[in-house]
């Protein structure tokens, strides 16, 4: 064991990332029911509502419950940004208009929404609230209700489905959980299952924001063990079911794909047990080989490297910090936003003067000129923080919403 890993042991302890083995895929077509009509409402209260929907109306922004504060700026978004926000009193799903940055609370459900993906063609949301699945369009309208009692069983949903994400088509929606992957099509109503869960594997889940390969054929996949702590990462092939396991990376840290989906890129900024190194890896899908981009080594230099993201030049675009002597800081104060080609990331461009300690999350543009980041606060809390939109040019930051998390670009 080298020094450097030694010094990780005894600093901190996070959860065990070790490698799993892969299981045979299973192959079943069902074709849930579906519902549109809306259920009335009761009186029980939240948090423990009961099956009650309460349908949006057409002003969608609340008139009498907190909202989150902003200040009009010039810095037009690609998209909305859709985010999960309890500042009516319920977690809910709210939006960023692209252009004044409005914000609109857009699900009103009386219980709590848990997850949700907004379908990158359509518009179309998807989410799950009290233990159900629901679509409906971009303002929330249109709700429509569907049934999943294959993947239920008996067991609660919110077990089974911990993670869902539209394809770049917007035609499929994948679900993983602990009872394995499946594809949801709208057009049929046909639900697929691609990916059964050996006994050994408790739970898979999405990789979020970055789920889909580009090309639509692979998913990037978090695995969790059965009664252990231990985890891993794997790509789903959706040309022939078949699950690769990604040698050398690891749950804790950020995944990306590349712009031609063969490569996985891995970011990671804190230190402890079992978990990679702080710095960037980058897997070869087609080796099953990760090299190292920017490697730690002990005592100095660490590399805190966080969403990492492949632009259309190739180069890449990241938040960074190193600690380059060995009387600084165990960590830097904060992050920079950086931009390096793949060959030299040892003296990164900095994009931008400001620095932030506890990012909890980034999404970023499709041209990658601008990110919005969850800063968490105080830090260690995430996920929920301060959403903060940021440009690669060096223009003021923009708070858009003073709370949140689970960023998704609407259409």
């Amino acid at each position: 064991m080298t020094p450097f890993r030694i010094s990780l042991l005894l600093s901190l302890l996070l959860a065990s990332c070790q490698p799993i083995p892969p299981a045979p895929p299973t192959s079943t077509v069902v074709t849930p029911t579906s519902a549109a009509t809306p259920i009335k409402p009761t009186a029980t209260p939240f948090p423990k509502p009961t099956a009650t929907l309460v349908l949006p109306t057409a002003k969608l922004t609340p008139s009498s419950t907190p909202v989150p504060q902003l200040e009009v700026q010039t810095v037009r978004l690609p998209a909305p940004v859709y985010f999960l926000s309890g500042a009516s009193g319920s977690q809910q799903i709210w939006r960023v208009a692209a252009e004044t940055h409005q914000l609109t609370q857009i699900t009103r459900f009386s219980f709590p929404v848990d997850l949700f993906d907004v379908s990158p063609t359509t518009g179309q949301m998807a989410y799950l609230a009290n233990n159900e699945l629901w679509l409906a369009e971009a303002n929330g309208e249109q709700i429509e209700h569907i049934t999943l009692n294959v993947i239920t069983h008996s067991l609660k949903l919110t077990d089974l489905v911990e993670s869902l994400a539209w394809s770049p088509d917007g035609k499929r929606l994948a679900l993983a959980g602990q009872n394995g992957v499946w594809l949801y099509r709208p057009s049929d109503k046909r639900l697929t299952q691609l990916y059964a869960n050996p006994p050994n594997i408790f739970s898979v889940r999405l990789n979020l924001p970055e789920t889909w390969s580009s090309d639509g054929q692979a998913l990037l996949l978090k695995l969790f063990y059965a009664r252990s702590d231990a985890s891993g990462v794997g790509v789903l092939s959706l040309v022939n079911a078949n699950l690769t396991l990604a040698n050398g990376l690891s749950t804790c840290s950020d995944l990306s794909w590349s712009n031609d989906s063969q490569y996985v890129y891995s970011a990671f900024d804190s230190l402890g047990l079992n978990c990679p190194d702080p710095g960037l890896l980058r897997w070869d899908r087609r080796e099953n080989t990760t090299s190292a981009l920017l490697s730690s080594t002990y005592p100095v230099p660490i590399y805190f490297v966080r969403a990492a993201q492949e632009g259309a030049d190739g180069r890449l675009y990241y938040f960074y910090g190193a600690k380059t002597s060995a009387n600084s800081a165990l960590k830097p104060s904060g992050l920079s936003l950086r931009r390096s080609a793949q060959t030299d990331l040892i003296t990164p461009s900095r994009l931008r003067s400001d620095a932030y300690p506890a990012i909890a999350e980034a999404l970023w543009s499709p041209d990658v000129n601008l990110v919005v980041i969850v800063e968490s606060a105080p830090p260690g809390f995430a996920p929920h923080g301060t959403l903060i939109l940021l440009t690669t040019d060096n223009q003021p930051a923009v708070v858009l919403a003073e709370d949140g998390y689970l960023l998704r670009w609407g259409k």
